[in-house]
């Protein structure tokens, strides 16, 4: 194949000239005129890596129409005034696409000096466009380019397309290989409206029309994987729907279109292109969980109105519309319900199609024919329904292991009878028992001490005490907490000396007596012995925030609520019942305010920071109701929280109480000197609000030494086939393929390997290299409670390891924090050290939160998707710094001095 591709190119290169004349070359290395240091310093790039300057610096600079930075500075202005500057002694090279004589005579049009090349490209921004584009190009296809002087003069004429989406071209042997393979041609054909085996006129219409909705579709569908190749061209449909199917996807991009022109590497928040990887598809092309169109009209069907009232909780029996043959979802028709609505709505239809997908994918429905079909199918849809008008309290129970669909419609009916309570005071104060209840039964079970059978059990329970639409729960949910869950949890804290209740719920969602930790580990570090307990760290923990908020104990907020509304006054007449009702009301709202305190303590961090000892956040939580039910600003008591700063109360939080570490991940970090300056963060706040959700999501329960020991083991192997690699492009393209580099990153490898072969392995990030090493993941080798949180990618507040993914992909959407999916780099390093100082993977958590602060103050990206500036701060921890925080662990942490007659000693 090497033979072969490398004769194709010896014959396209003839075609310049004469044998034996000057052949000009596929790439050549073009002088800098100043040192490669001094302009990436201009412009404020951390690396001068001289494969990838220019890249840089034509993201940076033509990152935004009028050339301001991101921190109000103008990069555009700087480069010029650097490349005036010229140096004559400046030595270094970077990489050129194409002969320097086919940028003069072709690209250009003008003579111009090696020496002035690079002034000339950036400092015109369709120039510097254009080299992008040719920068991400293979050998063989830059060999065809090379001598199109028609084809290239008109990608230079649409350069902001090509800068962006002309990676996806590849020729062979003078024929396009179009996504999809030759299964796909004839699509292709009737698209474009030219055959596959001309490229030149193929490439042409692929960036001429359209504003550019061929070449985005093209490039999403090049970067798919096979089986979502095969979903997204229709190629699991019958051949006579595939064209129209496809030309319907081309219109749903159109939806979504930016103007490329002005910002090329800006993308649209919700598009075709993030919604379609972000799809579970099987081997078949087929989309994975329920993918009849039937069931998603029924959930899309006035689901505008979602945030005004939500109705249709009630499984309803099938209209003579649901009777019509059922037709399974496409990617066109998924994307024009996604992608051709407002962004909030759209962004909420597919998070609820990605929920069904986690949750349902291997639910076994009833056969379409048997009695019950219609039945299940009703409460998938009311499920998913429940999902779009209550995703907090959906994702609460998928973390607590909940995939029976009546028990999400139960609770889906649960929350709508909630948010019918006519009074507001008593509205909020049913609202945040319940969701204290379950929020705390929720970090039970991801603390291990509950079964996931007995969670679903609790959830289905609590969903299912009775509500007052006028008194609210009147004691009812004091007495469920007393007698159900507490009686869950009877084998923990049962020797209190004083509130029992408030000591086995602490302990519970400490994790304390469980997975083992009645008798912790012992190690030996530095001369000292220790014992491993986390759980013991976190219940200490939790009692000193407990002890800073104040106000009543769960005991005492039982007592006060549980006695409650057992019978109805004798006699007493109007006085009497209305003074028994405010008393109900004043013990729910006890009870309310206690369990909402519990359930914030597992989430603000340090008890001496000044989210503890500021006074109690907790009673300042803003459910965002409206004044009356179910009005427009009812839904957000539903939905994930976030931080609110501009109150008249002061800081707090505002939304639903559960999945509380969506809003406060920030408070799990620490630093070593608290005192120290450090410099104002350059990640952008959803990239630092991201990565920060890493460490407030990894629990020291799900980690475990088998999984570190692998991630070690797959780091290891990832390097020595990095040191091993050679300028052989098969190898070359086998390591891009498997470490999931995008097109220019493979072509800065190829050209490192050339030109300074040293430093070709630093250019792989742990992640890559990680990748690189085949990791071997299996039923008792969970990789993805080491990896990165998902929730803007996927709606999951879960961690999941990433998939090789080039990190350009998710570039050009800052207001996301998309880039951020990607940050396993600094828990990769972690397990790495800690598997090389011999220490437990229970002890990743603690160490996490001083990593993850160190390398967000470190990370200093010059612009919003500089990600190799993450990738080189998380590799700059070193096993010192490691070591630093495990001394910090030491200090009321996981590791307690032993006594002298340990139990069991690891020796580091």
């Amino acid at each position: 194949m090497a033979r072969r591709r490398a004769f194709a190119v010896a014959i396209l290169l003839l075609s310049y000239g004469a044998v034996g004349a000057r052949q000009p070359a596929v790439r050549a290395a073009l002088p800098l005129p100043v040192p490669a240091m001094s302009l990436a310093a201009a412009v404020g790039l951390h690396s001068s890596d001289p494969s990838t300057l220019l890249l840089h610096i034509i993201r940076l600079v033509y990152e935004s129409p009028d050339g301001q930075g991101a921190d109000g500075g103008n990069p555009r202005a700087a480069l010029r005034q650097a490349l005036a500057a010229a140096d004559p002694k400046a030595t270094d090279v970077v990489p050129l696409p194409l002969d320097p004589s086919i940028w003069r005579e072709t690209i250009l049009e003008r003579q111009v000096a090696d020496r002035d090349l690079v002034a000339a490209i950036l400092n015109d921004r369709r120039i510097g466009l254009l080299y992008h584009g040719l920068s991400a190009l293979d050998d063989e296809t830059l060999a065809w380019l090379g001598p199109d002087r028609e084809t290239l003069q008109l990608l230079r004429e649409h350069a902001a397309l090509f800068a962006t989406f002309g990676r996806a071209v590849h020729v062979r042997a003078g024929r396009m290989m179009v996504p999809g393979g030759a299964d796909a041609e004839p699509a292709w054909e009737a698209l474009v409206g030219v055959s596959p085996s001309k490229p030149a006129a193929f490439v042409q219409r692929l960036f001429r029309g359209d504003d550019g909705r061929l070449a985005f579709v093209y490039d999403t569908i090049a970067h798919l994987d096979a089986p979502r190749q095969r979903f997204a061209l229709g190629l699991q449909l019958p051949g006579s729907s595939r064209d129209d199917r496809l030309r319907a996807l081309v219109d749903a991009f159109a939806e979504g279109l930016w103007r490329p022109s002005d910002r090329p590497f800006s993308r649209p928040m919700l598009d075709a292109s993030l919604m379609l990887p972000a799809l579970a598809v099987d081997e078949r092309g087929q989309l994975a969980g329920p993918m009849g169109r039937r069931i998603w009209e029924r959930v899309f069907r006035d689901d505008e109105q979602v945030d005004v009232s939500f109705s249709g909780v009630e499984p309803r029996e099938p209209s003579d519309t649901d009777a019509v043959a059922d037709v399974a979802v496409d990617a066109a028709w998924l994307a024009t319900r996604i992608t051709g609505v407002p962004y909030a709505l759209g962004r909420r239809r597919l998070d609820t199609v990605l929920f069904a997908q986690r949750m349902f994918a291997g639910l076994e429905a009833p056969d379409p024919a048997m009695a019950g079909a219609r039945g299940f199918e009703a409460a998938v849809a009311t499920a998913l329904r429940g999902y779009e008008a209550f995703p907090a309290l959906m994702l609460a129970l998928e973390r607590m292991g909940v995939t029976e669909p009546s028990v999400l419609v139960t609770a889906a009916q649960r929350a709508h009878a909630l948010d019918a309570i006519g009074s507001e005071s008593i509205r909020r104060s049913a609202v945040i028992q319940f969701q204290g209840a379950l929020g705390i039964v929720e970090r039970a079970r991801r603390a291990g001490a509950v079964s996931p059978i007995a969670a679903q059990a609790l959830a289905t329970s609590l969903c299912g005490i009775e509500v007052s639409g006028e008194k609210g729960y009147e004691g009812r949910l004091a007495r469920w907490f007393r007698d159900s869950l507490l009686l869950t949890l009877r084998f923990v804290g049962e020797d209190a000396a004083s509130d029992p209740a408030e000591a086995t719920v602490l302990a519970a969602m400490a994790g304390t007596g469980t997975n083992g930790d009645a008798h912790p580990a012992t190690i030996e570090w530095e001369g000292r012995r220790y014992r491993v307990d986390p759980s013991g760290a976190e219940l200490r923990r939790l009692r000193r925030v407990r002890e800073q908020q104040g106000g009543l104990s769960i005991d005492a907020a039982l007592a006060a609520g549980a006695g409650q509304g057992t019978a109805p006054p004798a006699t007493g007449g109007r006085n009497e019942a209305s003074r028994l009702a405010t008393a109900a009301a004043a013990a729910d709202r006890a009870v309310a305010d206690t369990l909402s305190s519990v359930l914030y303590a597992a989430y603000l961090g340090d008890p001496g920071g000044p989210a503890v000892t500021s006074g109690n956040v907790a009673l300042r939580h803003d459910l965002g109701f409206a004044i009356a039910p179910g009005g427009p600003g009812s839904g957000a008591a539903w939905r994930l929280p976030v931080e609110d700063f501009a109150t008249k109360v002061g800081w707090r939080v505002r939304g639903s109480l559960l999945g509380l570490e969506a809003a406060l991940s920030r408070l799990s970090l620490r630093r070593l000197d608290s005192t120290a300056m450090t410099p104002a963060p350059r990640l952008s706040v959803h990239e630092r609000q991201l990565v920060t959700l890493n460490v407030a999501l990894l629990n020291s329960s799900a980690v475990s030494d088998a999984a570190r020991d692998e991630i070690a083991a797959a780091l290891a192997r990832g390097r020595a086939r990095a040191s091993a690699m050679t300028g052989d492009p098969a190898q070359i393209d086998t390591i891009a393929r498997e470490a999931g580099l995008s097109e220019w990153r493979r072509q800065a490898l190829a050209w490192t390997l050339e030109h300074d072969r040293v430093r070709a392995a630093s250019q792989l990030s742990l992640l890559e290299l990680f990748w690189l090493g085949a990791p071997r993941p299996s039923a008792i080798v969970s990789l993805d409670a080491w990896g990165a949180a998902t929730l803007p990618l996927s709606g999951c507040l879960c961690l999941a390891m990433p998939r090789p993914r080039p990190w350009e992909d998710m570039m050009g959407r800052p207001a996301m924090g998309l880039l951020a999916t990607r940050a396993a780099d600094v828990a990769l390093q972690v397990a790495d050290i800690l598997a090389t100082l011999g220490l437990p993977a229970s002890l990743a958590p603690g160490v996490l939160a001083f990593a993850m602060q160190d390398v967000v103050d470190r990370a200093q990206p010059a612009y919003s998707g500089d990600w190799e500036e993450f990738g080189r701060a998380a590799r700059t921890l070193t096993r010192d710094r490691v070591t630093d925080y495990v001394a910090a662990l030491t200090a009321n942490g996981p590791l307690r001095p032993a006594p002298d007659t340990a139990d069991h000693i690891e020796r580091r």
